[in-house]
């Protein structure tokens, strides 16, 4: 399936980077849908890159990195939540921009999780997210 960048009002295909065409249109579509939901720009990072795990969504063309900026990371994270089609979403408050992981991953459940400033990944709860919302997150 194609994108129909007709249908895609905040991002051009540009944007993506040069790979766009290898990307989920389901992914770029949520994205764009979020960017309206939050009213404030979001920041594209890699999608599909080099360094990914290679069994993770980034090298199908499901995910993407990205920040808002002006908003806080809760703000951006609780109006992620609201777009259905994100079946995974990684907080990650060490970046030096503050951000998110989302993609659109297959399967019957949602994957949520945070990277703390080791670089190692933990399950998200409610007493990591408090942690992490007010900088305070440890392993």
């Amino acid at each position: 399936m194609l994108v129909d960048w007709s249908k895609v009002h905040y991002f051009t295909a540009a944007d993506w980077g040069p790979l766009v065409k290898r990307l989920d249109p389901t992914l770029i579509y949520a994205v764009d849908d979020l960017r309206a939901l939050i009213g404030v720009p979001i920041m594209l990072g890699d999608a599909i890159a080099p360094g990914h795990d290679a069994a993770g969504e980034h090298p199908r063309g499901r995910a993407v990195d990205c920040h808002a900026i002006g908003l806080p990371l809760l703000d951006f994270w609780l109006a992620a939540e609201r777009i259905r089609a994100f079946g995974g979403i990684g907080i990650y408050p060490f970046w030096v921009t503050p951000g998110l992981h989302l993609d659109t991953r297959l399967g019957p459940h949602r994957a949520r999780w945070w990277r703390d400033e080791a670089r190692a990944y933990h399950p998200l709860t409610a007493a990591t997210l408090a942690a992490i919302m007010v900088g305070e997150a440890t392993a």
